[in-house]
């Protein structure tokens, strides 16, 4: 049974991160601002091992550094749990891999307390986070819907299908590895499509490849489903 929206900051927390005494600061932090945390461990294998299984904490705030293998074992034990991400930088590659196995949100540590705890607070109210870059591309891209359709069919138009497909992929956040298997390609060659199509879509990253195919209708049905990034 799915839990329901919690957005008064006293939903049970996890908290992952190797440097106790980081982990230490955000712990005090976070249980100023009302949040509750039940446990903490410097892994998500060392947490999961030392807590019981019947647990359900809603929110896992974890470092980034614990690689997307970490989230993939948290949601599979508990497949509600909310998870938020913090990053050095803003990565597209990394950001993209940790929305495509299941994080909710992705915030750079430089975030202030306060912005941490709002945007904590999102999460738990069903929300998706990630940093302003994301946004700040979201606010470029066209505004109506016939902006949108003019600029998708000239585009496409110069994309082959093999790029188009491709797009759907960077749509769900896999990488080219998978790619490669999926099209029975080499890892190379995707990453000359890779390079190739985001030239003509007029594009400099695969983050902001990803969310052209979504906002421009390119990416398939199961991407729309399972793709996170940004705001829903």
């Amino acid at each position: 049974m799915t839990n329901p929206p919690d957005t008064s900051g006293r939903a049970a927390v996890w908290l992952v991160d190797d440097q106790p005494f980081r982990r230490a600061g955000l712990k005090a932090h976070l249980a100023t601002a009302g949040f509750t945390i039940v446990a903490e461990g410097s892994s998500v294998t060392e947490l999961l091992q030392a807590t019981d299984p019947r647990d359900t904490p809603r929110l896992l705030v974890m470092d980034g550094e614990q690689g997307t293998h970490a989230i993939t074992v948290a949601r599979t034990s508990h497949p509600d749990l909310r998870v938020m991400i913090l990053g050095d930088a803003a990565d597209p590659a990394t950001m993209a891999e940790a929305f495509a196995v299941g994080a909710h949100g992705y915030v750079l540590k430089r975030i202030t307390p306060d912005a941490l705890v709002e945007s904590l607070r999102l999460l738990l109210a069903g929300e998706k986070v990630f940093p302003s870059e994301v946004s700040d591309l979201l606010i470029r891209l066209p505004t109506t819907r016939a902006q949108a359709a003019q600029r998708t069919s000239e585009r496409e138009s110069m994309l082959s299908p093999q790029e188009m497909e491709i797009t759907r992929h960077l749509a769900d956040g896999t990488p080219n590895k998978i790619i490669a298997q999926a099209l029975d390609i080499t890892e190379a060659t995707v990453k000359a499509h890779v390079k190739t199509l985001m030239r003509k879509i007029g594009v400099s990253n695969r983050t902001q490849a990803a969310i052209w195919a979504h906002t421009n209708g390119v990416a398939s049905a199961a991407a729309n489903r399972n793709h996170g990034l940004g705001v829903k």
